[in-house]
């Protein structure tokens, strides 16, 4: 059995043979680097602190870490097609509510494209419980929407 990326329930991986030495924090950097779920983080002003590649590939752009907010150069709309308001989207909720929220939507990225996507932001809080940002996974599921209209 290939050990690469097995993890047991001892951190010493003295203690387990079936273990593999490897640096976790790396190890799952990598797997939400590389994971086609669109992952990304920002900060409670909704400004990004971190992006994976498919979030990138979805957006068709690099934002600036610290300086663009999860909505720069993108619209976004209902599953009916209507203009759906930045504020009312569930990433905007989960920041004013500092709760998770989970919404189907379709957005358009700077190109032009659009995806039916479902958002995912869930807050992230520190030890002390103060709300320090958001985690978002999206997941495009544009290849099976059964819709009339060709998105892209």
């Amino acid at each position: 059995m290939d050990k690469i990326g097995y993890f047991s329930d001892s951190d010493n991986p003295q203690k387990n043979n079936d273990c593999v030495p490897i640096i976790k924090e790396e190890y799952f950097s990598r797997l939400i680097e590389f994971t086609p779920a669109i992952i990304y983080t920002c900060d409670t002003q909704g400004r990004i602190t971190y992006y994976n590649k498919a979030a990138a590939n979805f957006w068709d752009a690099t934002p600036e870490l610290g300086k663009d907010y999860y909505y720069t150069g993108w619209t976004s709309y209902t599953m009916n097609g209507e203009p759906l308001p930045i504020d009312k989207t569930a990433m905007a909720m989960a920041l004013k509510h500092e709760k998770s929220f989970r919404e189907e939507m379709i957005i358009e990225n700077i190109q032009g494209k659009r995806f039916y996507v479902e958002c995912n932001p869930k807050p992230m809080f520190n030890t002390s419980g103060k709300m320090i940002g958001l985690l978002n996974l999206c997941v495009d599921f544009s290849k099976y929407h059964t819709g009339k209209d060709k998105l892209y």
